[in-house]
């Protein structure tokens, strides 16, 4: 995984979520700079929920089941760009941040976030099978969810999956990596997959067009194990 340094600030995705984004440019070893959204979490939410590491882990996974991801990097944010970048109130912000790496995906111009009303057209019944399949996967809470976010964005004929810090809650805890596995076994599941975006797309489709649906995801998920 590519180390990058931090060069310019450009400001806040404010319409990010709780974690409040950053959009930055950053610099890699060639000298080649590109925009990148930088997530920056609390040191306690990576100590508890490993938030930045369930993001490197979405999207690496999401490639192995031919899903769309942006490119992502660690974000390095030195110490020359913290005093000569960031104003005092940036810098007053990242004081109760974990001061460690932080994850990185490129920034894609111009890619609108997935909306029921807009973008339904541009989907197929695969691309809602496949999505649907790896968050039941991981256990994604916040594609849909409680929050009703999309963490989709769609580029051209293509959706991209973004936002992967809500992924595999199981490994939070010790009990719940317990409860998570009883119900593996039981052949149950925990993961409530009814609030998913795409459940009741898949909901409606005719019995013989859901057959099928699943083999893809399938075939890939057999080469991953």
């Amino acid at each position: 995984m590519n180390i990058l340094s931090a060069t310019k600030f450009h400001g806040f995705i404010e319409k990010g979520g709780s974690t409040i984004p950053w959009k930055v440019t950053l610099r890699n070893f060639k000298g080649e700079e590109n925009a990148y959204i930088v997530k920056v979490f609390k040191k306690s939410v990576n100590n508890q929920q490993f938030a930045t590491a369930k993001e490197f882990y979405g999207n690496i996974l999401a490639k192995e089941f031919d899903l769309l991801v942006p490119e992502c990097a660690f974000a390095d944010f030195t110490q020359s760009f913290i005093k000569i970048s960031l104003g005092k109130n940036e810098r007053r912000f990242l004081q109760s941040k974990d001061q460690n790496l932080k994850f990185a995906s490129r920034y894609i111009e111009g890619a609108p976030v997935f909306s029921n009303l807009l973008h339904r057209n541009v989907l197929k019944e695969y691309d809602f099978a496949q999505v649907y399949a790896f968050d039941f996967l991981c256990a994604n809470l916040d594609r849909g969810g409680f929050r009703n976010k999309p963490n989709l964005l769609i580029d051209d004929d293509d959706i991209i999956l973004i936002d992967h810090e809500q992924t595999f809650p199981f490994i939070d805890s010790q009990s719940g990596f317990e409860k998570f596995m009883e119900d593996f076994k039981n052949e149950t599941t925990y993961y409530q997959y009814q609030k998913h975006i795409f459940y009741p797309y898949l909901l409606a489709l005719r019995t013989k067009a859901k057959r099928n649906l699943f083999d893809g995801f399938f075939e890939y998920l057999k080469i991953l194990m």
